[in-house]
């Protein structure tokens, strides 16, 4: 049986994600919780003024009752507890990374059966602080849950989104209004929990506290009623009501949304299928057929695997397109709700990045500029929303640009964090600016951070880093030696997106100079398409459209010691000495390429504006010799 000791006995929580940085640098200092906690000390003969905003200011609660405890992380929480009569006001402070499934529960014993029935008359009220909430009453008033099924009403909550490696929130709980017993000198029994992100676990305050048997809640912390200055809470029931039908509105149109997303998604994700079916059937026809040496059979299966590639990249294409007109739906949710939303603005972001991730080829810059706008709100509402893993996720696409716009944003809020500046400098290092990414590296090297894996992805950044300089240098020197020239051969490709110029490395690169040169005036690749476009590479030169084509005979490699900058045009190819007629041109300085002994013949001299607004099933409108050398005879060497 649950006893009145005119205590208060408390528990708290935070429940794991999946999104959960697990390399995330927490650190073991407590940060400055807000620009207001480097204030002077309010004078001694005023009491400092209760202001609900989530955020926990100094001297704000020197009144209150103030419980500590060692969380998961070894840090220690805080929940302060001030009595001002009619209102209970219950603060916490939590030193984690606030995500989607965190939450603070307070359970409460409204005396309504005198505690006769174990857990019968208990409130649980969890709030969710993160902005990752359904809609915008439970993220306003916190979403109920009592044993005994009569609705809870009469409490508030707000949370402070502004700080990216703990969270604080604040709860207002109307007494009265709950059939709590209330006034100065009442106290209530409750209990407390804190959940956290996955793999934390939860903390219960009591150690022992049980909430579904309340009667073992035996942690004693008494409430002494006080003063609050400033405060006047109001729970208003006309303006809840109001909250609740704008709310219902929004989620009606949500809801509308989702289903027209999902109808969509089944009607793409069917066609893919069918698509990628063919394509195994016909791919184990082919095989069948090189094993039975029927060449006729085998080239006839070829060519309808190359048919079908096609017909998953129109697939591929138009669902992009669709994509591309969901996120614009989602500002009518926003619109409804009539506040910033962190989780619409995080759902309008991914929905890019995940089309990104399934299929690379849609990405665009508009679509690239689009995502990161997005993040960048969600960011400004709720830190957490931008995390790492998908800041990792961008980078492999390829989209550096947006990437770098993120890692800059959440570098302000979290200078410190190591992670977070190597992400910078990988993205520096990756846009060509070799100075900046040195200086952060060789200073995140010499802090020898215990991150073993962090640890070791430095240390191969700062051995690119080093080549990359050298080579740049030496790149310098040779662009230098081609300008004296004076006569490399020079390419004009008139794209759907506008001209681009490209400079042959004809001394470098020889023979495939003489076999890019010959194609161009044949018309080779005048109507082809750019079949493939990612973040940090543009691949054409496919008369097949499909990524397997080409004119009918290979080259040799020509591994030349050029790299792969940015605007630096190479060879395709399966494997050594099978290069053809497909080509791509680098947008972002790509190491990782260096050793592949990639034939790298060319660079863009103009038009690089133009490269980045190239899409998937664009096309060389028309390919054109704007200069040569007259002693050279463009035919080459084939295998």
């Amino acid at each position: 049986m649950l006893k009145y000791t005119g205590v208060v006995t408390i528990l708290l929580m935070l429940c794991a994600v999946a999104c959960s940085p697990a390399s995330l640098n927490a650190g073991n200092e407590r940060p400055a919780e807000t620009e207001e906690a480097n204030k002077p000390d309010t004078p001694e003969d005023e009491t400092p003024a209760f202001t609900f905003d989530g955020r926990i200011e100094k001297g704000e609660y020197e009144n209150a009752t103030k419980v500590e405890f060692k969380i998961w992380n070894k840090q220690t929480a805080l929940a302060y507890f001030l009595n001002s009569g009619k209102y209970l006001i219950v603060a916490f402070d939590v030193p984690e990374r606030c995500l989607p499934e965190s939450c603070v529960a307070l359970y409460l014993d409204t005396r309504r059966n005198g505690g006769s029935d174990p857990g019968g008359d208990d409130l649980a009220l969890k709030f969710y602080p993160e902005a990752v909430e359904r809609t915008r009453f439970t993220h306003m008033r916190g979403k109920y849950d009592e044993w005994d099924g009569v609705q809870a009403r009469g409490w508030m909550a707000r949370a402070n989104q502004a700080l990216p490696e703990r969270w604080q929130c604040e709860m207002i709980i109307d007494l009265d209004a709950l059939g709590i017993p209330h006034g100065k000198e009442v106290v209530v029994n409750a209990a407390l929990r804190i959940i956290g992100a996955q793999g934390s676990g939860v903390t219960d305050y009591p150690e022992d506290a049980d909430t579904t048997a309340p009667q073992t809640w035996t942690l004693e912390v008494p409430l002494p009623g006080v003063e609050l200055a400033g405060v006047k809470i109001e729970l208003d029931p006309e303006d809840i009501t109001r909250l609740q039908e704008r709310e219902r509105k929004a989620v009606k149109t949500f809801e509308k949304f989702y289903e027209e997303l999902s109808d969509a998604q089944v009607k793409q994700v069917t066609r893919i299928t069918e698509v990628e079916g063919k394509l195994a059937a016909i791919s184990s026809a082919y095989q069948d057929a090189l094993r039975a040496d029927n060449r006729k059979k085998a080239e006839i299966q070829r060519r309808e695997y190359m048919k079908a590639m096609r017909e998953k990249i129109k697939v591929f294409t138009e669902r992009a397109k669709a994509y591309e007109v969901l996120p614009a739906r989602l500002d009518e949710v926003i619109k409804q709700m009539g506040s910033e939303r962190a989780e619409v603005y995080d759902y309008q972001a991914t929905l890019f990045l995940n089309l990104f991730q399934t299929d690379p080829s849609s990405y665009t810059t508009g679509r690239g500029a689009r995502c990161v706008e997005y993040y960048l709100k969600a960011l400004r509402v709720n830190p957490n929303v931008v995390n790492i893993p998908k800041l990792r996720s961008l980078m492999q696409l390829g989209c550096i640009r947006e990437a770098a716009q993120l890692v800059e944003a959440r570098l302000e809020l979290e200078p410190d964090n190591r992670e977070l500046r190597l992400l910078g400098a990988i993205c520096n290092l990756r846009t060509g600016d070799f100075r900046k990414s040195a200086e952060t590296l060789e200073k995140l090297l010499k802090e020898q951070t215990e991150d073993t894996k962090l640890l070791g992805e430095i240390r191969q950044h700062v051995r690119w880093m080093g080549a990359a300089e050298a080579l740049h240098g030496k790149e310098q020197e040779r662009i230098k030696k081609d300008a004296k020239a004076d006569d490399l051969p020079r390419v004009e490709l008139d794209t759907t997106r506008g001209k681009i110029i490209i400079e042959l490395f004809e001394d470098d690169a020889p023979n495939t100079v003489k076999n890019f040169v010959s194609l161009v005036q044949k018309r080779f690749y005048d109507g082809t398409m750019f079949h493939r476009v990612e973040g940090w590479v543009v691949q054409g030169g496919d008369p097949e459209e499909c990524g397997m084509g080409g004119p009918g005979y290979s080259i040799k490699s020509e591994p030349n010691g050029r790299k792969h900058f940015p605007g630096y045009v190479g060879m395709a190819r399966s494997n050594l000495d099978t290069e053809g007629s497909q080509f791509y041109f680098m947008r972002y300085y790509s190491p990782f390429l260096d050793d592949r002994e990639f034939t790298v013949f060319a660079r863009v001299i103009e038009g690089m504006d133009v490269l980045d607004k190239i899409e998937r099933m664009d096309v060389i409108k028309k390919a054109t010799v704007i200069r040569k050398r007259d002693k050279t005879t463009y035919e080459p060497v084939k295998n």
